[in-house]
């Protein structure tokens, strides 16, 4: 089952709107009634009441609808305040780990494929060597500070150096520069941490399931990215 993402506010923006929309419905639902005729006997006032039930029932239809809908129009993530990390991003992940000579490995290129909708949000990430995918995931808005943070629990195959084992892991990115890069840490119980930077490429995410296949579109998208080699 996947789990919804949604907090609080979030949640109670969304039945607001589905009652403003189902209100809306019943009084145009009624407007067209009295304005026909079809009910002369009635006031208008219960043509609304009478009409209400239907109003919510296709509003609920709407929400479901709507639930699944690529969560990628800024207009939308504005209104319900919902804010929209939905694409690929590109960057790259600087560990804190220390090979035996005491040196830090150089920055590894990751990209992340974020696929969200109004409900859900899941995050696949892959470098060279490491896919992952989340387990658990938290998108939401500050309400004091007005960041947007993403936090997320994931797995990780890890597959370098002849290893083929489960690893899990703890990211916590914010949303920055205007929604376009997602920076911050991650940890990992192997133990190893470090930090992630990326930047937003493209809302593109079908079909892309490998290092291979999201490089490809980097590359074809953000010339001006500067794309270090893989380690």
């Amino acid at each position: 089952m996947t789990p919804i993402t949604l907090n609080f506010y979030e949640l109670r923006r969304l039945i607001m709107a589905a009652c403003y929309l189902s209100v809306a419905i019943a009084l145009l639902v009624a407007a067209w009634q009295f304005l026909m005729g079809s009910h002369p006997s009635r006031p208008y006032l219960m043509l609304f009441v009478k009409a209400l039930p239907t109003a919510v029932t296709l509003s609920m239809l709407l929400l479901g609808l709507f639930s699944k809908r690529t969560w990628r129009s800024g207009r939308l993530s504005k209104l319900l305040g919902r804010p929209s990390v939905h694409g690929i991003w590109y960057g790259h992940l600087q560990t804190t780990w220390r090979d035996d000579k005491g040196e830090v490995p150089a920055p590894i290129p990751i990209v992340f494929v974020i696929r969200q909708t109004y409900f859900f949000l899941s995050v696949q990430s892959f470098t060279e060597r490491q896919p992952s995918k989340s387990t658990i995931e938290v998108l939401g808005t500050d309400e004091k500070s007005s960041d947007t943070r993403l936090a997320y629990v994931y797995e990780m195959r890890r597959l370098a150096y002849g290893e083929n084992k489960i690893t899990t892991g703890y990211g916590d990115l914010i949303l920055q520069d205007s929604g376009t890069v997602l920076a911050g840490d991650y940890w990992t119980n192997s133990p190893t941490q470090g930090q992630l930077k990326l930047s937003f490429v493209s809302d593109e995410c079908d079909g892309l399931n490998s290092f291979e296949s999201t490089m490809r579109l980097v590359m074809s998208k953000r010339s001006d990215l500067v794309l270090l080699p893989a380690s």
